[in-house]
C-alpha cells in the first residue's frame, strides 16, 4: 500500500514490474492533528468509498486519531463495510485490470 507521501512515488510501477498486489491510499486521515479536520477526513473517506466502491485511509497512531476513530466507529460501521486492507488491495487490483483491458 502506497501512502503517496511524494508525487515521485514509484510504488505502482515497481509493484507491476514485480507482479505484486498494490493499492494506494485514498485519504490521509490525520496529517493535521485537529479533531474537526480528522472527522472531516473520515467523512471524506466514507464519501470516496461510496463513490468508488472502496476506499483506503491511512493515519498516524496519534491519541487524537484513536479517540476520534473510537467516537466515529458507529457512524463508520453504519455508512460502509469495514474490511481488511487486503480486501481493498484486491478490489483496486481488479478495477485496475478492468480499466487496462477496457483501454485495449
Amino acid at each position: 500500500i502506497d501512502n503517496r507521501t511524494t508525487a515521485d512515488t514509484v510504488a505502482r510501477s515497481s509493484a507491476q514490474l514485480l507482479h505484486l498486489p498494490f493499492a494506494e491510499r485514498d485519504v490521509f486521515i490525520d496529517h493535521l492533528e485537529n479533531g474537526k479536520f480528522i472527522r472531516g477526513q473520515l467523512r471524506l473517506l466514507i464519501k470516496r468509498a461510496r463513490h468508488q466502491g472502496y476506499a483506503l485511509g491511512i493515519a498516524h497512531p496519534h491519541a487524537i486519531t484513536y479517540n476520534i476513530l473510537a467516537e466515529m466507529l458507529p457512524e463508520l460501521k453504519q455508512a460502509v463495510a469495514l474490511v481488511p486492507a487486503s480486501t481493498v488491495v484486491e478490489a483496486e487490483m481488479a478495477a485496475h485490470k478492468a480499466a487496462t483491458q477496457a483501454a485495449r
